[in-house]
């Protein structure tokens, strides 16, 4: 492709961009699967309230959901990414930004991991509690017509 004069321009872009594009695509698509997800959860646990507890655990079925998928990406991410600095090598400095974004991408995966195991606690935890609570319960209600 000419430019303007006699100069060349080449305006392809080569397999070290294409980890780029990558990140890019899959950074918009977890942005749009975020609201989305992040909506209909928010929708569906306004709808809940305490009269239908099914509609918030659907909720955070989906939030989770959402989450695996943004965590498998990171790591197809860092997998191409691997492979394509082993058959391109990127200049130093390329290389060294792209490893750090490697191990911020690695640290969220983490901080995702975490998140999904203390909201299993939690919800595990509140479970507990209202199952304790009923107990209580029917044991007062057993004891107020024993007496």
């Amino acid at each position: 492709m000419t430019g303007f004069g006699s100069e060349v321009v080449d305006c392809s872009l080569g397999p070290q961009d294409l980890w780029l594009r990558f990140l890019a695509a899959w950074l918009l698509v977890s942005i749009v699967v975020a609201i989305v997800s992040g909506n209909l959860a928010a929708q569906l646990e306004f709808e809940a309230r305490p009269a239908k507890p099914l509609g918030k655990t659907f909720a955070t079925f989906i939030t989770n959901i959402y989450l695996w998928v943004w965590a498998v990406g990171v790591v197809i991410g860092i997998n191409l990414v691997s492979v394509l600095i082993e058959a391109n090598p990127l200049p130093e400095e390329s290389e060294s930004l792209l490893r750090a974004s490697i191990y911020m991408l690695a640290v969220m995966v983490l901080w995702v991991f975490c998140r999904i195991c203390v909201q299993g606690a939690r919800h595990w935890h509140h479970r507990t509690l209202v199952q304790l609570r009923q107990q209580a319960r029917e044991e007062d209600e057993t004891a107020a017509l024993d007496s």
